[in-house]
């Protein structure tokens, strides 16, 4: 059984210089926390097609606001710590 496959559901695992979260292996330089990437163009998941900016702290919430950069009207609200897609070409 290989490292990808044994890791399965939420727990994460550190593998080198990558992050593993159930079976996808996650790119350190591409996926970081949500707190690193203020002000920046992210994706919520590798495969998705919305593209969000990540806004502010929300402390009534306990949340980070994430804004879509084609609806302004249009929020996501994720938990600190939350690993987030960035190095993409948008």
């Amino acid at each position: 059984m290989d490292s990808e496959t044994r890791f399965k559901g939420r727990r994460r695992q550190r593998h080198g210089s990558r992050l593993t979260k159930g079976n996808a292996m996650l790119d350190h330089e591409c996926s970081k926390p949500v707190h690193e990437l203020k002000g920046e163009y992210v994706k919520h998941k590798e495969t998705a097609r919305k593209v969000y900016m990540v806004e502010c702290y929300r402390s009534d919430m306990k949340r980070w606001q994430l804004v879509d950069a084609e609806d302004a009207n249009r929020w996501l609200y994720v938990k600190p710590g939350t690993v987030l897609f960035a190095g993409f070409t948008y």
